[in-house]
């Protein structure tokens, strides 16, 4: 009776703690996906930009000039091109890193 009771309120306390880690990742990625996201789509903009035969881009001189003419041309949501994909990845990510993580920790304190 006594193990039963002791394992049903561990299995609690871990659905618990694994809710808050999914809530805890979904918030962590969004938070990074919306701060990183402009600065990748500029960087793979800038990357993919046809060369002259000097190497140096055609279409944009600068970050900043890419930036100015993405949001001039397209508007401030062009910066946010890909960013459910972003975000999933990053989510899922997470996830993975904060489970092994407590896994090792779990581990490593019992031994």
């Amino acid at each position: 009776m006594c193990k039963s009771r002791r394992q049903d309120l561990m299995w609690d306390q871990f659905s618990k703690v694994a809710d808050l880690v999914h809530v805890s990742c979904i918030c962590a990625g969004l938070v990074a996906a919306t701060l990183g996201t402009p600065a990748d789509v500029i960087k793979t903009r800038i990357m993919n930009q046809p060369r002259d035969k000097h190497g140096r881009g055609i279409l944009y001189k600068s970050s900043t000039d890419c930036f100015i003419q993405a949001v001039r041309g397209e508007g401030f949501m062009s910066l946010y091109k890909g960013f459910i994909p972003t975000w999933m990845r990053m989510v899922t990510r997470l996830q993975c890193i904060v489970c092994v993580q407590d896994l090792l920790q779990h581990k490593i304190r019992r031994d």
